[in-house]
């Protein structure tokens, strides 16, 4: 695997690229986490200020 002579740094490198290349690719699981369908990027503003309201915060734009 390694060569005589190779230095640490290209040892590692090595090891590290043949380490990504057997690694599965991560998934991303925040995607779709938040989805709500009476919600949207439209209509998150409102809501989040609606949430904040009932829970007894002052009113932010206040």
């Amino acid at each position: 695997m390694w060569q005589e002579g190779q230095s640490q740094a290209e040892r590692i490198r090595e090891a590290l690229a043949a380490y990504l290349a057997r690694r599965q690719s991560p998934t991303l699981r925040s995607l779709g986490v938040g989805e709500d369908e009476d919600l949207s990027g439209r209509t998150s503003e409102g809501g989040l200020e609606r949430a904040w309201l009932e829970r007894g915060s002052p009113n932010p734009r206040s």
